[in-house]
């Protein structure tokens, strides 16, 4: 794993193309998600904790959960990119929420579902060690310039991607924004 200076100096490049949106489907998500489950049997990994990054982590975690028998599931937030296509970033480094688990876990999975600098899932990582020895990470996607290492990763890709679970309008090529509606109370 990269050390902090290195990876943010990572950073500085530009790691998408932006020449395109890769919009997945709910097929391309449960095709990745067998593959990243494959992965992990063929190396004979027994997750004690499935760990979800928040909030893209949230639906792959729950699908790896029921897709590896693993009934521990802990949740940890973070936050580095806002909302939007192309998002900018909102902080310098990810800000991540506290651990609140108090369970020693023997050995985690942690998921997100793409790392695109790697910096959100290293950092994390990097703060469970102090509670779980063995962590391997797993992301549905990997942007082919990021420079960390992940274990378990499905698809390689050179620009941004849509996940169905985020709100997209494909009409108009931006972040779908629901009407508000004013009522009287």
């Amino acid at each position: 794993m990269l050390n902090s200076t290195e990876l943010y100096e990572s950073d500085q490049i530009d790691l998408w193309k932006r020449k395109k949106l890769i919009h997945l489907t709910w097929s391309d998500v449960t095709l990745a998600v067998d593959n990243i489950v494959n992965k992990v049997l063929i190396d004979d990994f027994q997750p004690h904790v499935i760990v979800g990054i928040s909030r893209g982590g949230l639906v792959p975690t729950s699908l790896l959960s029921h897709r590896l028998g693993v009934r521990n599931l802990e949740i940890i937030g973070a936050e580095y990119y806002g909302n939007g296509y192309y998002p900018q970033r909102v902080s310098e480094k990810p800000i991540i929420g506290p651990i609140t688990f108090e369970t020693q876990y023997h050995s985690a999975l942690l998921v997100d579902d793409i790392a695109g600098s790697g910096m959100t899932i290293s950092e994390v990582g990097s703060r469970l060690t102090a509670k779980i020895r063995n962590i391997r990470t797993a992301t549905l996607v990997k942007n082919e310039r990021c420079p960390i290492r992940i274990d378990y990763v499905s698809r390689i890709v050179d620009d941004f991607v849509v996940f169905p679970w985020e709100a997209y309008d494909r009409k108009y090529n931006k972040p779908y924004v629901p009407k508000t509606w004013k009522r009287e109370i």
